[in-house]
């Protein structure tokens, strides 16, 4: 028994498990743009196939390789730290998050320091829904240098956690 779904454009078919009732199968979510989500019902190797699929289609990770790279042009500064994030990048310096790695692009907050040193950046999203962030030029390492430092000045000191 087959089920056709189309979400936003895209057409999709999900194929139940054994039945369309509650007996055994595997759930698979596959993620769209605009974040609907549709679940499907299936088994085995159809299973392995779809989540592979929907890895492959739905979203681009940024490279670890990447990552090396900007922490590489950073390293005059002590301090940036970073996390992995739903296949992203966090930058933190100082504790105070200053951009992220997202589709292998290094994208800044827009503070007043940043748009003053960088005033031709183009301005990107990371995600969709998410605020515009400025574009960094990773090869200018010094610039990019001085750009993260007023971008820590310019945000508030990180709280305290209680524990």
């Amino acid at each position: 028994m087959f089920f056709d779904f189309i979400t936003r454009g895209f057409e999709m078919q999900a194929v139940p498990g054994r039945s369309a009732g509650r007996q055994e199968g595997c759930r698979s979510a596959l993620l769209f743009p605009g974040g609907y989500r549709m679940m499907a019902k299936k088994a085995g190797r159809a299973q392995r196939e779809a989540d592979a699929a929907a890895e492959e289609w739905c979203c681009m990770p940024s490279s670890r390789s990447y990552l090396d790279f900007v922490l590489d042009q950073l390293s005059g500064l002590e301090g940036v730290t970073w996390r992995a994030m739903m296949g992203e990048f966090i930058l933190y310096y100082r504790g105070r998050v200053f951009g992220g790695i997202y589709d292998d692009r290094l994208l800044v907050k827009p503070t007043a320091s940043a748009l003053a040193l960088m005033p031709d950046a183009p301005r990107e999203l990371p995600y969709e829904g998410a605020k515009e962030m400025l574009l960094a030029d990773v090869d200018r390492r010094d610039l990019l240098r001085q750009t993260v430092q007023a971008i820590a000045d310019d945000l508030p000191a990180p709280k305290k956690r209680a524990k």
